[in-house]
């Protein structure tokens, strides 16, 4: 998920063995969150967040004291989806609105 493979396209036939792997376990992971969206879409998005935040913060580009409130956002407001039967989020932390 962390290298620079330009020539790798995650949907593509072809896909190495572990990349392809991880892209399952983050999809299966994302899949309650879809909810009616592609969940194929919403992995490439969780994907592409997460490459480049860590990535960011690898290189020093974001402050580290901010770490744990974009961790929050990405987790609460982000992929925070309301389940259309009772109006209650799925995977909020909190009751997040």
């Amino acid at each position: 998920m962390l290298a620079l493979t330009p020539d790798l396209a995650l949907g593509a036939a072809g896909v190495p063995a572990a990349p392809r792997a991880v892209f399952a376990a983050l999809r299966a992971a994302l899949l309650p969150l879809a909810q009616g969206r592609d969940p194929d879409t919403l992995a490439e998005v969780g994907w592409s967040l997460l490459h480049g935040v860590v990535m960011l913060t690898r290189g020093g580009r974001l402050r580290p004291e901010a770490q744990e409130e974009r961790e929050a956002m990405i987790t609460e407001r982000l992929l925070w989806w309301p389940c259309p039967a009772d109006g209650n989020p799925v995977g909020a932390r909190g009751g997040m609105p």
